[in-house]
């Protein structure tokens, strides 16, 4: 039998069982990660580059270039943006 899918028009996270707050964090941090991405990606870093400019050791960046986010801080992401040149910008609103 064929699963029901569910189409979701916001709170992925949620929607796979997360608790809202855990949910805005890793969509926070998928946020930092892509926008770190893109960073490196424009300016076609390496991971002996980044390693240098990030000052972090060659297995923290391939841990950061294969997704493993679990083991970054949102506060070590927006560093890193910062070494990279680039601003984030925190947007609070009022809840639904």
């Amino acid at each position: 039998m064929a699963k029901k899918s569910k189409i979701t028009k916001s709170a992925v996270f949620e929607d796979l069982g997360f608790s809202p707050s855990d949910s805005e964090a890793m969509r926070v941090k998928a946020d930092l990660y892509y926008a770190l991405m893109d960073a490196v990606k424009k300016e076609k870093h390496t991971q002996k580059t980044l390693a240098v400019i990030l000052d972090e050791q060659q297995p923290r960046i391939s841990n950061l270039m294969n997704r493993q986010l679990h083991k970054f801080s949102i506060e070590k992401l927006l560093n890193y943006l910062e070494l990279l040149g680039r601003e984030a910008t925190i947007k609070i609103k009022i809840a639904n």
